[in-house]
């Protein structure tokens, strides 16, 4: 009995999560002749975990952005519900922070879930007065350039149609 077939509609270089994610969504796409070739002993790349002297290391990525709430997600977040992916995202409150030793500055920041920004903006503002509007400004451009590259990934364009549509992203 062969290992290998002769034959695949799409062989994938890599079983780390790019690699595994593509094959989810051909096999979505209804393409079920996948063949995913890895060099290391298991799939999943910096998604695993080993056991050394007794010890077990988790080389996994520990926190992912772009998954949003649920029924509101973003790119990353609907792409795991697409895919039928049940996880339990554990919020990291922690996870924004701004840190600048030599000033005293040591803020944590909290995410709006609103699209509106104004937590953070008012929490930089608090340790550094007078940024509130720079700091809102910065933030709703920085959401339109990631929904112009969400956009982009999967309506292609020309280059005067991404400058008529997405003039912030270019």
């Amino acid at each position: 009995m062969k290992f290998y077939k002769d034959h695949y509609d799409v062989v994938i270089i890599g079983g780390a999560l790019a690699g595994m994610s593509a094959c989810l969504q051909l096999q979505a796409w209804g393409i079920k002749d996948i063949l995913i070739l890895e060099k290391h002993n298991m799939p999943g790349g910096l998604a695993t975990d080993f056991v050394r002297n007794g010890f077990e290391i988790e080389a996994t990525l520990h926190e992912m952005m772009s998954i949003g709430q649920p029924g509101k997600r973003l790119k990353v977040g609907q792409f795991f519900d697409d895919m039928g992916v049940d996880i339990d995202w554990l919020p990291v409150p922690e996870c924004y922070r701004v840190a600048l030793p030599n000033s005293g500055i040591d803020k944590v920041l909290h995410p709006d879930y609103d699209d509106s920004y104004t937590t953070v903006a008012k929490e930089i503002d608090e340790v550094c007065p007078g940024t509130y509007d720079k700091v809102h400004e910065l933030m709703l451009l920085c959401r339109r350039v990631y929904d112009s590259m969400n956009y982009l990934s999967v309506h292609p364009m020309s280059k005067v149609q991404m400058l008529l549509k997405h003039p912030d992203f270019v």
